[in-house]
């Protein structure tokens, strides 16, 4: 009978149950306008940010984020992170047409980092003296 109501009490899937993990060793952390902060590991991220599980605390389906503090308004875009089982789904079918394949414009250089215009001029924590503390 246990088994049975939490089967019907847990029918809708919670975002904040699933953790997140990195796509590259560090990941571009935003504002909820997509502004970037920072950039940063994953172990640095989860000291600093209040949530030290790497639980997805809220997902932005229209700008494609996730929130990762309740303590702060840092988000994640989608893209930065693995895919995930109850956030960052895209829901726009593919255009059954041929066209021409243009070559991938990754956000990463070969050793995981995160470049590119939205991360130039962000501070990459832990180190620099603009990166937020623990405390």
């Amino acid at each position: 009978m246990l088994l049975l109501a939490a089967l019907l009490g847990g029918v809708a899937a919670d975002a904040s149950i699933e953790s997140f993990q990195y796509r590259a060793a560090e990941a571009l952390v935003v504002d909820k306008s997509g502004k970037a902060l920072f950039r940063t590991s994953r172990d640095f991220l989860l000291t600093v940010s209040g949530n030290p599980q790497g639980r997805v605390l809220d997902y932005d389906p229209e700008r494609r984020m996730v929130r990762v503090s309740d303590n702060n308004p840092w988000w994640i875009p989608c893209d930065q992170l693995q895919p995930l089982a109850n956030a960052c789904q895209t829901t726009a079918s593919k255009p059954k047409t041929r066209g021409i394949k243009l070559p991938p414009q990754s956000s990463e250089t070969g050793d995981g980092s995160v470049v590119g215009p939205a991360a130039r001029g962000v501070p990459s924590c832990p180190g620099d003296p603009r990166c937020p503390n623990a405390g």
